[in-house]
């Protein structure tokens, strides 16, 4: 049997139809050039995250299974901005990713793995293999340093259950420090000994911490890296609203996270706003960021419910599906003012990715961006290098792969062609595309196979599938 199309009259649409305002996302809108005195690389991109999180580059991440492990995080958060690690996985898995990053680069480590004198090298093996370092500061039970064990001292041994007190670097050959001892002083004292770690003590010689050259070397590397009060990275995740969550918040929390984005396609929800509430009397320090929301009023209810910041943009990035399967969202400009003018300036952070036409955008969706030759577009692509997938990028649109999530061959997806749309600025291509589609018009949108397409497409494409629905009947 044929399939049937029903195209529905606009005599049946336009009663149901009710415009609440005029709204404008970034597309509609150009800056208008002025006289300028400031230099590209001396202009100053350091914004608020948060009241206490500080970012050197106004870029962040999406919390996308996709995008957001630790590998890009850490990339990210070494050029000033911050990665939110997304929620698709474990408890333990996730809170692990988390620790990978607060691990990376740690300035000076507060709370170091230790080792007893009667641990076996076997053991001592394992948290190697575990913990990706070789270096241990070795204390009793009262937490008085005696010695420390690094991968020097048992390259060569065979025996794995030799005790740690027979091979260890001894007490009186170790470089230790004092609390809040300089920079200088403290490299001076590696120098002189020609090691890579110092141990920060008390004056009973009980363990305070550990310094290490390789996280000086990182900091001189990457001077604008967002980092902690501690010279650790920083880092986001993502969690969800529903029931259960609450042990995930503990295990991020306790793996260090800096930020935790409570993460809803709609943010002014009860569930969100419940969960955002719990958190807060839990946690009150922690940072929180909530969202999504599009909305004065789901702003509003957010900073009630007790969030650090709000994310703003329902369904407004490039591969995003939730206007499209919903009609449901307003345009990112609109959403961010009417956001910005409830909360009367508590801050509101930029939620998902933001178009990719080179003006503008905040979150990382995937790694084609147009190349400029700035240094800060090179700092870009390098990061996205890190992200958690590969992709084919095929500008002759018989292929397209981003991100495992789309493609596009012998068959039309929605998200697929959206995202040529976005990317491509409607090459040629796509009206190939759209006549080889079974496709319908209804309600101003496109759908084919059962979903919606995206909306503001020209009439001339239009047309086109219009005319080829018909024929096909």
């Amino acid at each position: 049997m044929p399939r049937q199309y029903f195209i529905a009259s606009p005599h049946e649409i336009l009663p149901m139809l009710r415009i609440a305002k005029e709204a404008l996302t970034f597309d509609d809108v150009l800056l208008i050039p002025a006289h300028s005195t400031v230099l590209p690389d001396t202009a100053d991109l350091t914004t608020q995250l948060t009241k206490t999180i500080r970012l050197n580059i106004p870029m962040l991440s999406a919390a996308m299974d996709t995008v957001t492990e630790s590998g890009l995080a850490i990339a990210l958060a070494q050029e000033g901005g911050i990665g939110f690690i997304h929620k698709n996985m474990s408890i333990e898995r996730q809170a692990e990713e988390v620790s990978q990053v607060k691990r990376h680069e740690s300035g000076v480590v507060v709370d170091p793995q230790t080792v007893t004198p009667t641990t076996t090298l076997r053991e001592v093996k394992a948290l190697t293999e575990r913990n990706g370092f070789a270096g241990y500061p070795v204390v009793t039970d009262d937490n008085e340093l005696v010695g420390i064990i690094t991968g020097r001292d048992v390259r060569f041994v065979t025996d794995l259950e030799r005790l740690v007190s027979a091979v260890m670097t001894p007490k009186d050959r170790l470089v230790t420090v004092r609390e809040g001892e300089a920079r200088e002083v403290v490299l001076q004292k590696m120098h002189e000994k020609r090691v890579e770690k110092a141990l920060v003590v008390d004056g009973g010689f009980h363990l305070l911490g550990m310094i290490t050259v390789k996280d000086f070397q990182k900091a001189e590397r990457k001077p604008n890296a967002c980092k902690d009060e501690h010279g650790r990275l920083r880092v986001g995740s993502a969690v969800g609203a529903g029931a259960g969550n609450e042990e995930r918040v503990d295990a991020l929390v306790a793996a260090g996270v800096d930020v935790l984005l409570i993460d809803s396609s709609h943010g002014h929800s009860e569930g969100v706003l419940q969960r955002i509430r719990e958190t807060r009397a839990k946690y009150p320090d922690l940072q929180i960021i909530g969202g999504n929301v599009a909305t004065g009023a789901g702003a509003k209810a957010l900073a009630e419910a007790g969030v650090s910041a709000v994310k703003v943009g329902i369904g407004p990035g490039s591969i995003c599906t939730t206007r499209i399967v919903t009609g449901v969202g307003v345009p990112q400009i609109t959403a961010i003012s009417d956001a910005v003018a409830a909360l009367e300036g508590i801050g509101a952070g930029n939620g998902d990715e933001i178009g990719w036409n080179g003006r503008h955008f905040i979150a990382v969706a995937h790694p084609y961006v147009k190349q400029r030759r700035t240094a800060f577009a090179q700092r870009i692509l390098n990061i996205a290098q890190q992200c958690a997938f590969r992709f084919d990028f095929d500008l002759s649109i018989t292929k397209l792969t981003l991100a495992g999530a789309f493609y596009m061959s012998t068959q039309l997806h929605c998200h697929g062609l959206h995202a040529v749309a976005h990317t491509q600025h409607r090459h040629t291509g796509l009206e190939h595309i759209f006549r080889r589609a079974r496709a319908v018009v209804l309600g101003g949108a496109f759908r084919a196979t059962g979903r919606m397409m995206p909306f503001g497409l020209n009439s001339r494409i239009c047309a086109s599938v219009t005319s080829h629905a018909q024929s096909s009947q």
